[in-house]
């Protein structure tokens, strides 16, 4: 019985210095406060058959860019993750006219805070035709004033 404890003990010591743990110490300098202000967005294609986008003005607020009022959308959930300093947003949203997925993945540059990159990911169906598409994007921008308060 004796040695039993002693190897449930030092199985115990060992896989709690696992180095798939991570410590406090080792986690970047980032926090998601730091993802928040007014931003300037480019939004590039990496595969869509959605189109594509212009140069945005796009308010985040604790790394969730909230879309607009107007076409019904619910926050699904949001995840931060500071080992890569990102959060991972998931909104679905339904009007008159469409229905739409979106997932938002903001990833802060820990050597220059006033700049997001990500991806994003999104669905779209038109409801009057069943027309949809598709599309993945990459993004990146510099922050160019904080949220005031």
């Amino acid at each position: 019985m004796k040695q039993l404890i002693t190897i449930l003990f030092t199985i115990l010591a060992l896989t709690s210095c696992s180095p798939g743990q991570v410590t406090e110490g080792a986690l970047p300098n980032c926090y998601q406060e730091d993802q928040s202000g007014l931003y300037i967005m480019s939004i590039s294609v990496e595969e869509s058959d959605c189109g594509s986008y212009p140069l945005l003005e796009v308010k985040i607020e604790d790394g969730i860019i909230y879309p607009a009022q107007d076409v019904g959308c619910g926050l699904e959930s949001s995840i931060w993750d500071r080992a890569e300093c990102s959060t991972t947003t998931q909104f679905s949203c339904e009007d008159a006219t469409f229905r739409m997925f979106l997932e938002w993945k903001l990833i802060s540059h820990v050597e220059d805070k006033r700049r997001i990159s990500g991806k994003l990911y999104l669905t779209m169906e038109e409801l009057q035709t069943g027309d949809s598409c598709e599309g993945w994007y990459n993004l990146n921008s510099r922050k160019v004033r904080d949220l005031e308060e």
